[in-house]
């Protein structure tokens, strides 16, 4: 299957790229060490094929010297009304980070400040003047003109331009001849992040910041996308329920949490597992105190292990019918497979806030 293929060699680069920087670095060499086992086990990889269509193809940004951007005694939120206090990042051309937490903490009150669409409430952001930053959040779809095509779209934030290279940067986003010329409001989901994907990066940003980027995307373009963020030679930030495309993608990760932003030194797996030890030490306290009886008819219906049971039987129909697209493809079986992904992003969401992640 060829999402399988380029999955695989997504992750072989991933896991390389992180050994080649951090294995002789300190405070990264258990980690390093950890991924070269993995790499070690990942065997031979499958067959590419030929004929891979779907892709995404960010174009290269001119280099900056480091740091990109840094924040220092940062506090960001609206009005009188701080979320995040005392930021102290740093940002350089080659990071791949994730920002990680529970909603409503303020991943995406981050991310609006890093991309200039929030001042910050004090503090100071450093910046080159010639830095570029594309930012993409699952909304801004909405407010694509409908009644207009790709190519009008880019063609008219592109005025300098000619038709063959807007047409060309439209096909780095797999929006090539007919789907060029079709009205946005006949285009799927998937086609719509694509375009505004191609919009945000038309001049080449130096950092791309991608807020829940996948939730209109099919399982052979998230892979595809997947592949071009590590392709990209700008620094990504990201923010995703995908956990799969966290670990493909991210060498760090940026935790927001009880109102502030620190680097997480660690895995998504080690940040899984605080949540499950923090739920632990939770459910004793409650024991011990035993100041609050629960009725068993007042406890939640989605409990922690039915969740994990659901999470459990959708990956067995998501092996299921990748087997059987293995074989053939199928327009009923991909939407069934895009739909059972989606409800697998949605229980695993579930599952951290049932952990109080």
């Amino acid at each position: 299957m060829q999402s399988e293929a380029l999955k695989f060699e997504t992750k072989r680069k991933h896991l390389q790229s992180f050994i080649d920087r951090f294995r002789y670095k300190a405070s990264k060499a258990k980690q390093a060490q950890s991924r070269i086992k993995m790499l070690e086990k990942l065997g031979d990889a499958p067959t590419l094929p030929k004929d891979f269509s779907i892709s995404f193809d960010f174009p290269s940004p001119l280099p900056l010297p480091p740091p990109l951007l840094t924040l220092s005694k940062a506090n960001a939120g609206y009005g009188e009304k701080v979320i995040i206090r005392n930021i102290n990042l740093r940002l350089d051309q080659d990071d791949r980070i994730a920002i990680i937490g529970a909603n409503g903490n303020g991943k995406s009150t981050l991310a609006k400040v890093l991309s200039d669409n929030l001042q910050l409430l004090s503090g100071e952001m450093d910046k080159s003047n010639k830095l570029k930053v594309a930012y993409f959040a699952q909304h801004m779809i909405e407010f694509l003109d409908v009644e207009k095509t790709p190519y009008e779209i880019l063609s008219s934030l592109m005025p300098k331009a000619k038709e063959t290279e807007v047409r060309n940067h439209l096909g780095r986003f797999g929006l090539q001849a007919e789907k060029a010329v079709t009205l946005v409001k006949n285009l799927s989901g998937g086609e719509k992040a694509r375009l505004e994907l191609s919009i945000i990066t038309k001049d080449a940003p130096h950092i791309l910041i991608l807020d829940e980027p996948t939730n209109h995307l099919d399982i052979d373009s998230r892979e595809a996308l997947t592949e071009a963020l590590n392709n990209y030679e700008g620094a990504v930030i990201l923010i995703t329920h995908d956990l799969s495309m966290i670990e493909l993608v991210s060498d760090r990760l940026w935790l927001v949490e009880n109102g502030s932003c620190k680097e997480f030194e660690g895995s998504i797996d080690d940040y899984k597992e605080i949540i499950l030890n923090r739920n632990d030490d939770e459910e004793k306290k409650e024991k011990v105190k035993k100041e609050v009886k629960i009725k068993p008819k007042s406890l939640p219906k989605n409990t922690i292990s039915k969740v994990e049971k659901e999470i459990e039987e959708l990956e067995k129909l998501k092996t299921m019918l990748e087997e059987k697209l293995s074989i053939s493809y199928n327009d009923k079986i991909q939407a069934e497979y895009a739909n059972t992904i989606e409800k697998l992003n949605e229980l695993e969401e579930k599952w951290l806030t049932l952990n109080g992640a």
